[in-house]
Order: C-alpha cells, then sequence, then structure tokens
C-alpha cells in the first residue's frame, strides 16, 4: 500500500511533530530523487540524516543563516 507522503510514518510523522512543537511550517522533499529519479539509497537515506541532525544542531546552538555541508 502506497500512503501520501505526510502519512509514511518515518518521513511524515517527525514532520508533524516539528511543525507541532515549533509552530513552523514543514514540507517533506526528497530532492536527490526528484533530480536524478530513482529510490533512494541506504547512503542518501544516511547523508539526509547527517545533514538534518547538523542543521538541528547548529538551530539549538542560535547558528542561523549557516550551511550543512
Amino acid at each position: 500500500m502506497k500512503y501520501p507522503t505526510l502519512l509514511r510514518p518515518r518521513v511524515g510523522l517527525p514532520t508533524l511533530q516539528i511543525a507541532a512543537k515549533t509552530g513552523a511550517e514543514t514540507r517533506v522533499t526528497v530532492l536527490g530523487q526528484i533530480q536524478r529519479g530513482g529510490i533512494p539509497s541506504p547512503v542518501d537515506r544516511l547523508l539526509g540524516s547527517a545533514f538534518g541532525v547538523a542543521a538541528v544542531d547548529l538551530i539549538a546552538q542560535g547558528k542561523f543563516a549557516q550551511m550543512v555541508a
């Protein structure tokens, strides 16, 4: 069964939780797959998770207008 993105537990639930806690609009985009086509590889998923963690760490430190790379 294929669910809409926001209803997928590993994708949509964190997005909805972030929106509820911050009051900020949140969206899910799997950019690499939009550009390349195909499904995300395990490396894509790990890299995306690492970038997300690094971005949240910067926000927690009050460092805005920073790029995670």
